[in-house]
């Protein structure tokens, strides 16, 4: 899991199960983390960049940068004594998934 990681596509879970209102919503949010990148430090450091993020996102996800991260299981923790993000952890053909944790959001990830 060291190493960057760069969001190839993202879906959305359930999205049948969605209001429009939620769905619009959700595909606003799901274009940021297109071409994003998730960095799992050795040194145990996560580093996030999304480029294509709006400003609220941007500001939402700011507090993830440069916090510790930790693997148990198939679970990674961002910043765990704060309990800022959990992502579910699934092992694809040459690439992962990231499922983020009580979000509808799946990341297709490949190691950069």
């Amino acid at each position: 899991i060291y190493g960057t990681w760069i969001c190839k596509t993202v879906s959305l879970s359930q999205a049948e199960l969605m209001t429009p209102e939620e769905k619009a919503m959700g595909d606003k949010i799901k274009d940021s983390f297109m071409d994003g990148k998730f960095t799992f430090g050795a040194d145990g450091i996560f580093n996030i960049e999304l480029p294509k993020a709006s400003p609220e996102l941007l500001e939402m996800v700011k507090d993830l940068d440069k916090k510790i991260w930790q693997l148990k299981g198939n679970r990674i923790s961002i910043s765990p004594k704060e309990n800022l993000m959990h992502l579910d952890v699934m092992n694809g053909d040459g690439f992962l998934t990231f499922g983020i944790f009580e979000t509808p959001f799946v990341l297709r990830m490949e190691k950069m």
